[in-house]
């Protein structure tokens, strides 16, 4: 991957491989109590495969049914369709079941390990996490990490393979067209690679500016009867006032990244359904093409195009958890403190923080 990005010239832009290494590395110890979840998930994946090609023949053999007047085969089609979307609805259910008690199991595991680290750091690096930045640490940063986990995770490995198996039912239906709408596919891995760096910067900042909010509120709360006292409501609330404003200009940023990921994707997208509907439809005129080959490989099409323009959404949600996970690691890499004032090293700490194991 890293000679890919080479190739490219854009090594520097902030998809770094160790990072995505020790982010995982970070995560196994908690994903491993919940494997079987996890096997579910995957299993999961693939019937969604499955259904997918699936519907594409179901779409082709109806169409051409209904075309040579084939009344009996297109009630069957539809008895047939109506088992699928019922099968897709459940595997549905299934999937957001399983994703969401998984991920709220790890975001806990993760919380508690982080909160026992905190309380067990030394007096001298306590003082540079305020009690608010602790807060958003311990709340905002835990659920952003762990969301490249969950779903997010399951994605990566998902779209690739959706995109190898729409490639291969394509090609079978037309080998010509289908080479060249899989060609645009680069086009939008190459904007993921352009975006990511900078994608990955402003979450970081996000969350430090987070943070500084946090604090601040804690601060102000805490303590009241002083700005009270020395009248000081006017001060506090410009600062307040202030720091919001930094957040919501970097949220601008952000929507200003975002928007310009979701303008790649669907330029790829819309011209290369545009193409493929068009030569498509000459294929037909010149009867080298069916009516219902053409239908299944225009509903077919966008599995093997959205999994490169998909990929730019899971690689900024990715990026806004290595973001967070950073501001994680922080405290970990901090050696927690025993109870006779002596540093020690955690015989609880995560492996990839200090190469040992849980």
């Amino acid at each position: 991957m890293n000679r890919v990005m080479n190739a490219f010239g854009i090594s520097g832009y902030g998809f770094s491989l160790g990072v995505v290494k020790r982010y995982y590395r970070f995560l196994i110890p908690y994903f491993r109590p919940y494997w079987k979840g996890y096997v579910g998930l995957f299993a999961i994946m693939g019937a969604n495969v499955c259904m997918t090609l699936f519907v594409a023949g179901f779409l082709k053999n109806i169409t051409e049914a209904a075309l040579q007047h084939d009344l009996q085969t297109v009630w069957r089609m539809i008895a047939l369709g109506a088992m699928l979307f019922g099968a897709a609805g459940v595997m549905g259910f299934c999937n957001t079941y399983l994703s969401t008690s998984i991920m709220n199991q790890v975001k806990r595991d993760v919380t508690a390990d982080l909160f026992d680290r905190l309380l067990h750091l030394p007096v001298s690096s306590m003082v540079s996490f305020h009690s608010g930045d602790a807060v958003s640490r311990l709340t905002n940063d835990v659920g952003t990490a762990t969301g490249g986990g969950g779903t997010n995770l399951i994605n990566i490995l998902y779209l690739p393979v959706m995109a190898a198996s729409s490639f291969l039912y394509l090609f079978h239906l037309n080998h010509q067209l289908s080479i060249i709408c899989v060609s645009f596919g680069p086009v939008a891995l190459i904007s993921v690679l352009l975006f990511s760096k900078y994608m990955r910067t402003n979450g970081k900042a996000m969350q430090k500016q987070l943070g500084i909010i946090y604090s601040l509120i804690n601060e102000s709360l805490v303590g009241h009867m002083v700005i009270r006292s020395f009248v000081l409501e006017h001060i506090f609330s410009k600062k307040y006032r202030k720091v919001n404003n930094a957040f919501v200009s970097l949220e601008l940023r952000g929507a200003i990244l975002r928007g310009g990921f979701f303008l790649c994707s669907q330029f790829v997208g819309a011209t290369a359904f545009l193409l493929s509907l068009g030569l498509g439809a000459a294929d037909v005129a010149r009867g080298t093409m069916s009516v219902g080959s053409l239908l299944a490989f225009t509903s077919l099409l966008q599995h093997l195009v959205s999994p490169f323009t998909g990929m730019a959404h899971q690689v900024g949600g990715l990026q806004r958890s290595l973001a967070a996970a950073e501001r994680i690691w922080e405290v970990f890499d901090v050696p927690r403190e025993c109870e006779g004032g002596r540093l020690a090293r955690d015989e609880r700490v995560i492996p990839s923080v200090f190469g040992t194991s849980r």
